[in-house]
């Protein structure tokens, strides 16, 4: 009860300060707020991915009223802000809006870069397959030709070729070169 009061009888002087504000009595803000967007570089922010998040903060003597990301509202907490925002495969550019609370803005307008993934290189596949075997409609059709190591590789759903090979390691380092396909070992039956 007693906050509330306090806050009450703290309400005339608060008004007093508006009005002098509105009258002139101190000067406006006239300053354009300082706008920094975190890991730019040359008006360029670098991703290697399909979303980027732009992350950065506005400072501004009067505090910041909105910020806003090619148009759209940005969420900010205190002085610092964080948008998600796609990326096409061929780039694009990106506008930051600043407006402080007497109308004051800036803006900063940068590209982003999608780079491409560094894939590490496969492998090399130095051992030659002791047999490849056709597979008719599927594994079950397939004649195994005794029982060894044997790689399937898949076409769709149905098997499409069974290849025989000598030791389960060189398998598994042929199946690094393919999306479909898995090693089994065939006991003979």
């Amino acid at each position: 009860m007693a906050e509330e009061e306090a806050k009450l009888s703290d309400a005339p002087k608060q008004l007093e300060r508006l009005k002098r504000l509105s009258d002139g009595y101190a000067a406006p803000d006239r300053e354009p707020p300082v706008l920094h967007v975190f890991r730019m570089r040359k008006s360029r922010l670098y991703t290697s991915n399909a979303y980027v998040l732009i992350r950065g903060f506005a400072r501004d003597a009067s505090g910041i009223a909105e910020i806003r990301l090619n148009g759209r509202p940005v969420k900010q907490s205190a002085q610092y802000f964080s948008s998600q925002m796609f990326v096409p495969r061929a780039g694009t550019t990106a506008k930051i809006e600043a407006v402080d609370h007497f109308g004051n803005w800036t803006s900063l307008k940068f590209d982003i870069v999608r780079e491409p993934v560094l894939r590490r290189p496969r492998p090399r596949l130095e051992t030659e397959p002791d047999e490849i075997l056709e597979a008719r409609n599927n594994v079950s059709d397939t004649v195994f030709r005794g029982p060894g190591i044997y790689m399937v590789l898949m076409g769709g759903t149905a098997a499409r070729h069974v290849i025989k090979m000598p030791t389960l390691e060189k398998c598994r380092t042929a199946v690094e070169f393919t999306d479909n396909a898995a090693c089994t070992f065939f006991e003979g039956g």
